[in-house]
């Protein structure tokens, strides 16, 4: 490894039908998906005037005069990815608070007894079939490119499919449930993100977004008004399942819906010269951004809609340019980087290049740097903004340094995934245990089938069943009140997927068992 790294110190953040799912609202999310034409994507026109300028620095100076008389904040409560920006946001990089952090002993509940307590509704797992042993134990897993791979163009000579669009090759059809049983997932597993989806479909605003703070009288709403990073997150969790805007029975109207949203919101038609900004509003954020690429790309590498290509393609630019010099992304463009952001900010380029879109190699270069400049345990473990052994920043540095190449062998991985093994999923910090839970699948092997039984039994047995919050996850996480119920769900739903939502970094061509 090249990382130039700090030793680090341990620190504590180791960071029956509801009466709405009525028949007007069913039939409210059945537009006329097929006759809807795509906006498209306006050029820039015209430069900044003269005023505009002075303007811009006029208040760009007061902006840094009173940003540096701001008292900081505590850093812990920013590692929850802060969909809106507050006007105050420090720059702060406090790693610095020591504490011991222990294993939780493993839960005793599992997922048999959850089975037995709560049986499945044969409608929340119609349609799947279930492969034979000897399928499952037959299945391959194709390669999957990481940055290594995107030094030159992958595609084969004979005309063979680009291997880079197989990212969510896993995501349906008979893949999707051989990958489901063959790493960890069940009826049960799927039962619970069929009855999540439900919920995020029925809090769908009639504009086709979502808002963290409208979850139709459901507790816990969140207080975070920007809705790109409200309606990219549920988006997400859709597409993770395998549900797009060109093939899904039940939630084709629902992702167009969503697609054509962001769209508006990024590209009104009052914004001729639309720069690819997708931080949202009211406050703008980064995160937003990180989301909204993701969002794009995933929809544009899973149909190859040509519609959506210029909005991945204008996203990426800004997220690209947005980057700060020492390789990090935070809540305004070029700020100083943290790792929360930056994770985002991996996935969003690496999902993007898996759609062909062109990401500057100096970005992935640089993202590694970055991460070598708050790694500690010489790579090991991840700070915030400055090396440190955090708990909820490391699987974010482990997992973004597996897509932009690190492999097996790497000591500091091998490390890395024993820390996460040892701590065990956290029932305070899904956040955490999103990221957490990628790696471990990605790294696979008993850690993978230890920390899965623990995961996904947490997940069952806490996922609300009856009332107006019916599939929904109540907030367990320190610093979910931002985004509440819906962030929450969306978090859990996702990392319910991981089954089938990114095929196995290091499985390349072997069975999975």
């Amino acid at each position: 490894m090249s990382s130039a790294v700090a030793r680090g110190v341990e620190t504590t953040d180791v960071p029956q039908v509801p009466g709405w799912f009525a028949t007007s609202r069913e039939q409210a999310d059945r537009p006329e998906i097929d006759s809807v034409e795509s906006a498209s994507l306006a050029r820039r026109t015209r430069r900044w005037t003269a005023v505009a300028a002075v303007s811009f620095v006029f208040h760009s100076a007061i902006a840094f005069i009173l940003a540096a008389i701001i008292l900081p904040q505590n850093v812990d409560e920013q590692i929850f990815a802060i969909l809106s920006l507050p006007a105050d946001a420090p720059d702060s990089d406090d790693d610095t608070a020591e504490v011991i952090i222990e294993a939780e002993l493993p839960s005793p509940t599992t997922e048999e007894s959850i089975q037995s307590q709560r049986p499945v509704d044969p409608s929340e797992v119609a349609g799947l079939e279930s492969p034979s042993p000897a399928e499952i134990s037959a299945l391959q897993v194709p390669e999957v490119p990481t940055f290594i791979g995107f030094r030159s163009s992958t595609a084969s000579r004979s005309g063979a499919p680009d291997p880079r669009l197989q990212m969510t090759a896993g995501r349906s059809g008979a893949t999707k449930r051989q990958l489901l049983l063959a790493s960890g997932g069940s009826d049960l597993t799927e039962a619970a993100v069929e009855r999540g989806l439900r919920w995020l479909k029925n809090v769908q605003l009639d504009d086709g977004g979502w808002d963290f703070r409208k979850i139709r009288d459901a507790p816990e709403p969140g207080y975070s008004g920007n809705r790109v990073a409200a309606t990219s997150m549920a988006l997400l969790s859709f597409l993770g399942a395998g549900h797009s805007h060109k093939q899904s029975p039940k939630y084709r109207a629902t992702v167009f819906r969503a697609l054509k949203f962001l769209k508006q919101e990024l590209n009104p038609d009052r914004a001729t010269n639309w720069d690819g900004d997708a931080r949202g509003k009211p406050s703008p954020s980064m995160y937003a951004h990180c989301l909204a690429v993701l969002a794009l790309s995933e929809a544009y590498v899973m149909t190859g809609d040509e519609s959506l290509r210029p909005f991945v393609e204008a996203t990426t630019r800004f997220l690209t340019q947005a980057q700060h010099e020492r390789g990090g992304w935070r809540y305004r463009p070029k700020e100083r980087g943290d790792t929360s952001v930056v994770g985002w900010a991996v996935m969003a380029i690496v999902s993007a290049r898996a759609g062909g879109v062109e990401v500057p190699r100096m970005t992935f270069v640089k993202s590694n740097q970055f991460l070598d400049s708050v790694s500690a345990d010489d790579g090991a473990m991840y700070g915030y903004m400055s090396p440190a052994r955090r708990k909820s920043t490391t699987p974010v540095g482990l997992l973004s340094r597996m897509y932009l190449g690190w492999n097996r062998s790497e000591s500091a991985l091998k490390r890395g995934v024993a820390h996460l093994d040892r701590f065990g999923p956290d029932t305070d910090d899904m956040y955490y245990n999103y990221y957490a839970t990628q790696v471990m699948h990605h790294w696979g092997k008993a850690d993978w089938v230890r920390w899965n039984n623990r995961m996904k039994a947490q997940l069952l047995q806490t996922q609300t069943r009856g009332g107006l919050h019916h599939g929904s996850w109540d907030v367990a996480d320190r610093h979910g009140n931002t985004g509440g119920r819906l962030y929450m769900t969306c978090l859990c739903l996702m990392t319910l997927e991981v089954y089938y939502r990114h095929l196995p970094l290091y499985t390349k061509g072997a069975v999975l068992r």
